[in-house]
This record gives C-alpha cells, sequence and structure tokens, in this order.
C-alpha cells in the first residue's frame, strides 16, 4: 500500500510542475525585468509547529510484528519556490512506543522504541480554493532510534541500543489559512526504518498523524 502512496505523490508532483511551466510561459514573456530577485524573499519563508499521535509498529523475525502509539512533536521550516513548490527541514520526534507479544515458538517480546529524525525534502501544493489547499510531501530522513528490547538474546538478558540511517518519507496534509499569513491543517507522515540487533535485521514502519500550525515569517 505505501508503495502506491508513494506513486501517487510522484505523480502528484509531476502534474503540479506541469501546470506550472505551462502558466508561468505567458508571465515570463509579459513581465521581464532587468533587476534579479533577491536569493531568499523574506514573505516566502515559514514555520510549523506539529503535535500529534505516532504509531509506531515493528516486525521482528519468526511472524512477529509489534506496534504502539506515542506522541510526536515536530518542527519545520520551508521556502516557497513558487506557488506550488516548496523545498522544507525539520526535525519529527516520534515519541516513545512501548508493546509485548508472543511469537510462533512461545518467546515473549517486549519492547521499548524512541526515535527521531531530522527530515529535507520537497512539498508540492494544489489550492482547492482561496482558503483550503492539499499538500504532498516526500523526501529524505535521517532518523536515529533508541532500543530496548527483552526477549531477543539467548540469555535473556534485555537487549538496549540505538541504530540511525537513511530513509525516505512521503505524506500529504489538508490545509485551511484564515488568511495569508497563518494558517492550520491535519498531515499524515508515513516513514520505513531498517536496521539491526545483534545481527537480526528488524524494520520499523512509522504512521504519523499531526495537526499542523503555520505562518510565514
Amino acid at each position: 500500500m505505501r508503495y502506491i502512496f508513494f506513486l501517487v505523490v510522484v505523480t502528484f508532483f509531476s502534474s503540479v510542475a506541469n501546470g506550472q511551466n505551462q502558466s508561468d510561459e505567458p508571465n515570463q514573456l509579459n513581465n521581464a525585468s532587468p533587476h534579479s530577485p533577491p536569493l531568499l524573499d523574506h514573505d516566502k519563508v515559514y514555520v510549523e509547529l506539529l503535535l500529534g499521535l505516532t504509531k509506531q509498529e515493528t516486525e521482528y523475525p519468526q511472524d512477529l510484528s509489534l506496534s504502539g502509539d506515542g506522541l510526536s512533536f515536530g518542527l519545520r521550516s520551508g521556502y516557497i519556490i513558487t506557488p506550488y513548490l516548496a523545498a522544507e527541514l525539520g526535525y519529527v520526534f516520534h515519541g516513545t512506543s512501548e508493546a509485548e507479544g508472543a511469537t510462533a515458538t512461545g518467546s515473549n517480546i517486549k519492547s521499548k522504541i524512541s526515535s527521531s529524525s531530522i527530515n529535507a525534502g520537497l512539498k508540492a501544493t494544489l489550492p482547492l480554493s482561496e482558503q483550503f489547499l492539499i499538500n504532498a510531501s516526500v523526501g529524505m530522513a535521517y532518523w536515529s532510534a533508541d532500543l530496548e528490547l527483552t526477549g531477543v538474546t539467548a540469555t535473556g538478558v534485555p537487549y538496549t541500543g540505538e541504530d540511525s540511517g537513511y530513509d525516505p518519507y512521503y505524506g500529504g496534509s489538508l490545509i485551511y489559512k484564515p488568511n495569508e499569513t497563518f494558517y492550520f491543517g491535519l498531515e499524515y507522515t508515513a516513514y520505513e526504518y531498517s536496521y539491526r540487533v545483534q545481527s537480526v535485521e528488524m524494520s520499523q514502519n512509522i504512521s504519523a498523524v499531526a495537526l499542523l500550525f503555520g505562518t510565514k515569517i
């Protein structure tokens, strides 16, 4: 399912880019100016606060999958390249989740996982009206995870450790703009991490739903 959603995001970016190119052609001919624009316009910079709930699902060997929920928060800044495209950089703490389950062989496993990520990517915007718009985001996340696992070692001693890496993320949001400066909405973002615990490959799927509050600066 996540791969289908990823393809939809890519298609959305392509359609927005094509529409922007077509709409800009007459403007470039009619509004040519000898002066170069500033490198960064202050009214194109925005900051956002994210507050939400994250589901972290960890897939272990022996067909065992454990999931738990945690509170998440994040900060993000972006630059509006065009009315339809922006570049973003942000930090998200995905929360701490705890779960417990049994493998097919009867081994009981407990997990406690805290994770966070630094995200860099692009956001495409499609206006629905003057006040409502939808966004599609895609990029790369540098993530880190702190692990505490019980029942995965031969001695029974709890395993604690940390891991980090780079993996893609994607998401979408519905935004309401009461004015030209402030906006808020609901956002969904998905991540998938892979890491090793004592040479055992594991994967972690993160689904985050958050309230988004943003303003231009």
